[in-house]
């Protein structure tokens, strides 16, 4: 018997299961990409049977379909993995047989007589009856300020939802609040969704492939030590389902939701949500407080899904978690990088001990003095020139960005400090690799300074980085505090090293003159203001900052809190930029 609804349906299971196959088969992981195929071929099959069987049937309802096409798709990916032609198979797939099926639901959910959905809510009410009866109440009292616009009827009034749900059309629903909730259909006949709330305008998930985006992101965040997971957002539950699987339901998982009407449109849309009621802990959590809690549980891992985040309303817990996102996302991108620079750093200290050597060693050259630590900050050039004039015995010690800077002003410093793992940076040591300038390395600094730079080099071993706390645990000294930046790093070791007195220059923090860096150094402008945040200045006025420099200012702030701290004068020389707590702001003659 003809039936479009299975032929829709075998449509979209193909084409969902044909990106992983193309995945696996670009990663040369054949094995998971055939046993993938196979299951592909038996969507395909009944989607190829169900269409040549009905050819006439198609074409009264106006969908035209060449037999041709349907059989050549079939025998061209047949062929290719016959002839273990894996690259041609994954073409295949990509450039026949997807815009195919796509283009054959399109037709079909076209049609006025085809229904393409259900209504889950109903079944999601009974889930959270039995397993979360909190929940339930939230949502049976929100479902009563929330509207659909399509037929003007509140969703507490359950009997209008299987109409909505059926169609493969744009639905917009309408909060009380007037938050807009766009639900619209994607090219892989499943669901998206948009919010517009507080002038922001967002999707929750892809346009294209929302499980096959919601898989690459459990991926990404999968770590097999982990014991339980903290997701921030629940969309439609794309993400949270991808994660349960990937898991293998092993590990226990909560999810965390401010906004009550999303929570609902996923008990209205998402098909496994009743599965995730009875084995996913969802918290509806308004002011955050939940999983500010929850994610400070040891052995946890905190997830962001980035678009949830940009919803939220602006508060400090909001700021906290973009600020994690933002240093979390930072670590994920270099995570490779930062292993390799190790490791090699590592074994060059071991076969060069005369060359490079543990920073522990620098205590005794700093102890008690003076040190003057210059960033590269754009307020330096207005007054690192004064430096000349600085007592002999105190200490200069430079980020690597502003080497250049200095040793072309004839100001000498007495060490330099790396701690980019960037191959970019070698730039700082240009026209200067000679240099016979003590450098400090962190040790997952970019492993080409080793045999580049030919002074003297000091491995700083890091807090936080698993590979440098495992070699401390063995070897024994001391782990150091980085805050993200070079210059924060150079004040943690400062306060180790139990320095008298220590003076930052060119420490902006700030977007000063609308430049991030002074001149011979980098030099990069601000981006447009409106993208940027109003922080209070140096001079007691306003300046521009983007997160990232505010997140390196309330890390000093808080450091400058520590007890290791006391009986350190700590000086802001900088002159321009941010004001920075914890600090004297001065100017640099009155400091010398």
């Amino acid at each position: 018997m003809f039936n479009l609804e299975e032929i829709y349906s075998n449509c979209r299971n193909a084409n969902s299961v044909m990106e992983r196959i193309v995945f696996q088969m670009r990663r040369q992981n054949y094995d998971l990409g055939l046993r993938e195929y196979k299951l592909f071929l038996s969507y395909y099959q009944v989607v190829a049977f169900g269409t040549l069987g009905n050819l006439q049937e198609m074409q009264a309802l106006g969908i035209e379909i060449e037999p041709t096409i349907v059989s050549s798709i079939l025998n061209g990916l047949m062929k290719a993995q016959e002839n273990k032609d894996y690259i041609l198979l994954a073409d295949l797939m990509e450039l026949q047989a997807a815009p195919f099926l796509s283009a054959l639901m399109e037709a079909i959910a076209g049609l006025d007589i085809f229904c393409y959905g259900k209504c889950y809510f109903e079944q999601s009410i009974e889930a959270l009856q039995i397993n979360n009866p909190e929940l339930m109440a939230y949502v049976q009292e929100y479902s009563k300020r929330i509207k659909c616009l399509k037929t003007n009827t509140l969703v507490s009034e359950t009997e209008y939802l299987p109409g909505i749900c059926s169609r493969m059309d744009t639905v917009i629903f309408e909060s009380s609040e007037g938050g807009r909730y766009i639900v619209e259909p994607t090219v892989m006949g499943l669901p998206t969704l948009r919010v517009e709330k507080a002038g922001t305008c967002l999707y929750l998930h892809s346009n294209k492939s929302p499980v096959w985006e919601a898989e690459q992101l459990a991926n990404e965040y999968y770590d097999p030590g982990e014991k339980s997971y903290h997701l921030l957002g629940l969309g439609l539950g794309y993400t949270v389902f991808a994660l349960y699987q990937r898991t293998r339901g092993l590990c226990e998982l909560t999810v965390y939701e401010n906004d009550v009407y999303v929570i609902i449109l996923a008990m209205i849309y998402c098909s496994n949500i009743s599965k995730l009621f009875n084995t996913v802990k969802i918290v509806y959590d308004p002011d955050l407080t939940m999983i500010a809690r929850g994610s400070q549980v040891a052995g946890s891992k905190l997830v962001i899904h980035h678009p949830s985040l940009q919803l939220l309303p602006k508060s400090i817990m909001t700021e906290n978690l973009k600020e994690y996102f933002v240093q979390e996302s930072s670590y994920r991108n270099q995570k490779e990088l930062l292993e390799s620079n190790f490791q090699y750093n590592l074994n060059y200290m071991k076969n060069n001990p005369h060359q490079v050597m543990d920073a522990d060693s620098l205590i005794e050259s700093f102890y008690g003095k003076t040190v003057y630590i210059i960033a590269a900050g754009p307020s330096l050039d207005k007054n690192i020139e004064e430096l000349k004039n600085r007592d002999a015995k105190s200490i200069i010690l430079t980020t690597g960005t502003a080497f250049f800077k200095l040793l072309h002003l004839k100001i000498t410093p007495d060490y330099v400090i790396e701690t980019d793992a960037n191959e970019r940076t070698l730039f700082h040591i240009r026209c200067y690799e000679d240099s016979k300038i003590p450098m400090l390395l962190l040790s997952t600094a970019n492993c080409h300074f080793m045999e580049r730079y030919k002074g003297d080099k000091y491995l700083v071993f890091q807090r936080d980085f698993e590979k440098s706390e495992s070699y401390r645990n063995i070897n024994g000294g001391h782990l150091y505090q980085t805050g993200g930046s070079v210059a924060t790093v150079a004040l943690d070791i400062m306060i180790y090293y139990k320095a008298k007195k220590i003076v930052f220059l060119g420490l902006d923090l700030a977007f000063t003159d609308n430049l991030a860096h002074a001149a011979l150094t980098s030099g990069k402008l601000a981006t447009d203001k409106e993208e940027l945040i109003r922080v209070p200045g140096y001079f007691g006025d306003w300046v521009y900052a983007d997160s990232k420099f505010i997140i390196y200012r309330k890390w000093i702030e808080h450091r400058l809190l520590e007890e290791d701290v006391r009986g350190i004068q700590i000086i802001n020389a900088t002159e321009g930029g941010s004001y920075i707590k914890g600090m004297e702001h001065k100017k640099l003659t009155q400091v010398l």
